[in-house]
């Protein structure tokens, strides 16, 4: 299987935060992320655009981020009205797959580990369909959070 762990991220109705995207659902199974929990244990990432400190190249292509005290990673989308992207989680080999609500209240996060270098390709057979049947698998597999 090319999709190894699942995340998805929503705005909760008694957030404050416009940009925060707390997880609901997950695999609880990707350490980078896991990493990630506050003390209560809740994981939570920030959606937001991209951060004036990025440097020009990523901004020609990117169109969101997710940022946690720092970026994890930016999210390219080819056709922003498809809802679909990619990235990599930075400081990993580890591509990732994103599903993203027209109104940006939600984000599926697919980790694909060791595949840093065929993102594109993976979004590529992400938007063609190619991987519904991982995606079902990998969602089948996931819990609600605490």
């Amino acid at each position: 299987m090319l999709i190894t762990d699942y995340y998805f991220f929503e705005k909760l109705t008694d957030q404050k935060s416009k940009y925060r995207r707390d997880a609901v659902v997950s695999t609880h199974s990707y350490l980078p992320l896991e990493q990630l929990r506050n003390k209560q244990g809740k994981l939570f990432v920030y959606l937001t655009g991209l951060p004036d400190s990025f440097n020009s190249t990523i901004k020609r292509k990117a169109e969101l981020a997710i940022t946690k005290t720092h970026n994890l990673s930016s999210i390219i989308m080819p056709d922003a009205g498809s809802g679909l992207g990619f990235g990599d989680l930075k400081g990993t080999n580890d591509a990732l797959l994103f599903r993203v609500t027209p109104d940006l209240t939600a984000i599926e996060v697919y980790v694909c580990r060791g595949l840093k270098y065929q993102k594109q390709n993976l979004f590529m057979q992400l938007a063609a369909g190619e991987l519904d049947e991982e995606i079902a698998a990998i969602e089948a597999k996931a819990t609600a959070e605490q």
